[in-house]
């Protein structure tokens, strides 16, 4: 049996353990390799620092099985986190996450791009983002009418290894008018640094897009819209978390988890949700009113009157 594990404690099956760990020597690397990845924000089961410890003589089978699951990961899962949203609202630059196929080539993940400045990069890197933006202007045009997203030349230029380098600026256009990509809103910047992963989720079986609250920033109404197409006509798979209740009026009730109160039980499904029922206004009744079922409260009840009092309370000073 193959047992997951993420640190030195929880190892197995024990043979791995034994051999991984054989002597104080060993034990002393495996934990500084595991801080590091750790602080690097890096999985230590899935590096490939750690496959190649694995013996593959002796444990093939759960090398093959990590090497798929990395490789998966590596082409075929998207992650993007809160932190994406915050270098998009300090306008500092744009995560652009990607996967593109161009004949038997794949290309895969994400390209930061400023918003404040002209950006360099190597003049591959630059047909790429070309294409990448090429596809992506398809969807956008759509869901944002007549808007693309054009990148404007600068200069080309040799670096100090002899390889050509291209420096641009990214432009959005609607019509005739033409702006710096920094100048439009937080929420179409966000759609625009996703929209190519979103595309890949619709035509993909194979792929999954995580984002960490998709919601923010982006008008409700148009990210319904966009949820609802995704979720009914879309190959692959999204996951995404979101504090907007508009979701919960466009998915079906099967694809929403909601977070409780109950530190033992986490997350919950809201049980007896009839055909007929509006999901939005069933977690609104459970908010206001409180579930008898502790496990099912989603909530922490809050006290009006006590909140108008630390207002006050606050604002005298004392």
């Amino acid at each position: 049996m193959l047992g997951a594990f993420f640190s030195t404690k929880e190892i197995s099956p024990k043979n791995l353990k034994d051999y991984l760990i054989s002597d104080e020597d060993a034990r002393v690397e495996f934990r500084v390799l595991e801080n590091r990845l750790q602080s690097e924000r890096r999985s230590l089961i899935f590096s490939k620092v750690f496959l190649d410890k694995l013996p593959k003589d002796s444990f093939k089978e759960l090398a093959d099985v990590l090497e798929a699951m990395r490789y998966y990961g590596a082409m075929n899962l998207t992650v993007v986190e809160n932190r994406d949203s915050g270098v998009i609202n300090a306008n500092f630059l744009i995560p652009l996450s990607f996967r593109h196929s161009n004949n038997d080539k794949v290309s895969h993940g994400k390209i930061g791009l400023y918003l404040n400045q002209p950006n360099e990069v190597l003049v591959d890197e630059y047909d790429l983002i070309q294409n990448v933006l090429g596809q992506m202007n398809i969807v956008l045009s759509k869901i944002i009418p007549g808007l693309t997203v054009t990148t404007k030349e600068l200069s080309r230029s040799f670096n100090e290894k002899s390889s050509q380098m291209v420096k641009f600026q990214l432009f959005s256009k609607n019509g005739d008018v033409e702006i710096p990509l920094r100048y439009e809103s937080d929420g179409i910047k966000k759609i625009i640094s996703i929209l190519s992963s979103f595309t890949v989720v619709y035509n993909n079986s194979n792929y999954c897009l995580v984002v960490d609250e998709l919601d923010a920033g982006i008008f409700e109404y148009l990210l319904g819209e966009i949820l609802e197409i995704v979720s009914k006509y879309g190959k692959g798979q999204l996951i995404f978390t979101s504090h907007n209740l508009r979701p919960l009026e466009v998915l079906n009730k099967d694809n929403l988890v909601f977070t409780t109160t109950d530190k033992e039980n986490n997350y919950t499904k809201l049980s007896n949700i009839k055909v007929t029922n509006n999901i939005r206004n069933v977690y609104m009744k459970n908010v206001m009113l409180g579930s008898s079922n502790k496990k099912d409260e989603l909530y922490n009840e809050t006290d009006s009157y006590e909140i108008k009092k630390a207002f006050k309370k606050a604002g005298s000073g004392k």
